[in-house]
């Protein structure tokens, strides 16, 4: 427990009734005590005020990191290994132990991201030092990690050949190894002396033993883990790894028989990595991934490389065009005959007889070669939904209105030119006067009589063609705010996938724009006139404000 004084800020004079108040106020600026480092970013130092934004940084920009950093590697008490001050994120929050496999890889990816990022404010000597806090102070908040400790290694050696003091080498050991083996070159047949990756496949728990599929993720070998359960420590830590696991699935546990592991260093690092007691397993079975053929492989290989090498050499003869599509590379496709007439069986038995079954898939229409093509048909998709609109569920795209620009637009007896004379030295407030009474004039020209339920938003919204860039923002009441909404909300989910912005994935845009699609076949097609009228001019949409 900590005492009352601590709620006393050592930065300022201001004093909190309650610890978490302190924190807060360390934590906001202009103290900013608990500021960690994104160890992901090497291009520039990346500061975050807490480690709760520091893990939002990190799903939002390395999404790809998630999967290699441990469960508690965000953890609050962490961030210690991560703090511009961790003497001041020790004393009001704590570390994690030193020892667990959470702080051994924050450390681990601090130094690489040191050795890798251009300007940082801190050398690796002084991040070090900064460590040396849980062992020159006091003051040590104990942390609960969920985390695997890692086995300690004797510091003697390395503080004995370089000049580091005692709490400065007790770092070395640590980090030092595992740097060298995260830059190590990736598993080889040739080098099977590596560290093994094991992760957490499966957990299947029975009364009273439970079984664990592990998966090494560099030699690709599963194992099956029998685990009997001795004391309350080992089902606890059995529970909370199968409320964590995260199953792949993409890998599936082999089928068959497997041999027994005898290997001590494998029983330790699952013992390690499960949480367990040494006494709680019973038997690990080893299923190795299949094995091919080097030699045969390589014998292969040689006489591709030779006849590529050959036929290469050789200069190829031009043939006539007609001679080369009789000559087909990809063999004939048979179809069965009826039962009454005979069929000439194929005579190699390499080449795939392939039957028009009722069961077969229909080969698609359009393939796409390129993962482009489908974005740039999306495009161009949008667009013309845009062209014409779809009222009510979305307006026409607004235009590219010029000088040099003017339609006539027939309104019965009289006409109107769009744009107006000297449009671009009207205030934006006029420019919406403008845009409203066009709209009035052709929508009476067009539906006669104006309907009782028509409203200015979705007369302006209907004749969103006519607006003029840097129109006033007109006013939406209540009784409109929702449709003006779904209306602002289509339009803007076409037009992002018009410009190439969408977050959207491939499928799902091309998805909505089916939807649209069918939904435009029902539009309201009273101003498709107009739209013809502003194409005939040339006018573009504009889809950029």
């Amino acid at each position: 427990m900590f005492s009352k004084a601590v709620s006393k800020c050592w930065v300022c004079p201001a004093e909190f009734a309650r610890r978490r108040e302190l924190k807060n106020h360390l934590a906001a600026a202009p103290h900013s005590r608990l500021c960690v480092v994104c160890v992901f970013c090497t291009d520039e130092e990346k500061v975050f005020r807490r480690m709760v934004d520091l893990k939002q940084h990190v799903v939002q920009s390395h999404p790809k990191v998630i999967d290699d950093v441990l469960l508690d590697f965000f953890g609050e008490g962490n961030g210690f290994w991560m703090a511009l001050h961790p003497k001041d994120y020790n004393q009001i929050v704590g570390a994690s132990s030193r020892e667990s496999s959470a702080a051994v890889q924050a450390r681990v990816r601090l130094l690489i991201w040191v050795g890798k990022c251009p300007n940082t404010s801190r050398t690796r000597i002084e991040w070090q030092r900064g460590w040396e806090v849980l062992y020159n102070t006091g003051v040590r908040r104990p942390i609960r990690t969920l985390s695997v400790p890692v086995q300690k290694e004797t510091n003697q050696k390395m503080s004995s050949k370089s000049g580091h003091t005692s709490s400065e080498s007790a770092f070395i050991p640590d980090y030092q190894d595992d740097i060298e083996v995260m830059m190590s070159p990736p598993y080889s047949p040739s080098r099977p002396e590596i560290r093994r990756e094991l992760t957490i496949h499966h957990i299947k728990i029975y009364s009273p033993n439970s079984v664990v599929e592990v998966f090494d993720k560099i030699s690709l070998v599963w194992y099956k883990v029998d685990i009997r359960c001795h004391d309350e420590r080992d089902v606890c830590s059995i529970v909370r790894k199968k409320m964590a696991v995260t199953s792949d699935s993409c890998r599936t546990f082999p089928d068959g028989e497997g041999s027994q592991e005898m290997s001590e260093d494998v029983k330790r690092e699952i013992v390690a990595l499960l949480g367990v007691s040494k006494v709680s397993l019973v038997k690990i079975i080893r299923f190795i991934p299949p094995t091919f053929g080097l030699g045969s492989k390589r014998k292969e290989l040689s006489e591709i490389r030779a006849t590529s090498t050959k036929k290469a050499r050789t200069p190829t003869p031009i043939e006539d065009p007609s001679a080369a599509v009789s000559t087909c590379s990809i063999a004939p496709v048979t179809v069965q005959a009826s039962r009454s007439g005979s069929c000439t069986p194929l005579q190699d038995e390499h080449i795939l007889d392939l039957s028009l079954r009722k069961d077969t898939p229909a080969r698609p229409s359009k393939l796409y070669t390129s993962s482009t093509q489908p974005v740039l048909a999306n495009k161009a998709r949008a667009a013309k939904l845009l062209e014409k609109g779809c009222m009510p569920l979305f307006p026409p795209a607004r235009r590219e209105w010029q000088d040099d620009t003017v339609i006539t637009i027939p309104t019965g007896s009289s006409r109107l030119l769009w744009p107006p004379k000297n449009w671009k030295q009207m205030s934006p407030d006029q420019k919406l006067l403008q845009w409203e009474y066009a709209s009035m004039i052709v929508e009476n020209y067009i539906d006669k009589p104006l309907p009782s339920s028509l409203h200015r938003g979705a007369l302006l919204d209907k004749f969103n063609m006519l607006a003029l860039p840097g129109t006033s923002v007109p006013i939406i009441t209540e009784e409109q705010l929702i449709n003006r909404k779904a209306n602002y909300y289509n339009y803007e989910i076409l037009r992002s996938i018009a410009i190439g912005s969408s977050a959207m994935e491939d499928l799902t845009a091309t998805t909505m724009l089916t939807m649209y699609e069918a939904a435009a076949k029902k539009r309201e097609t009273t101003i498709d006139i107009l739209v013809e009228l502003i194409q005939q001019a040339g006018v573009t949409q504009r889809l950029v404000n």
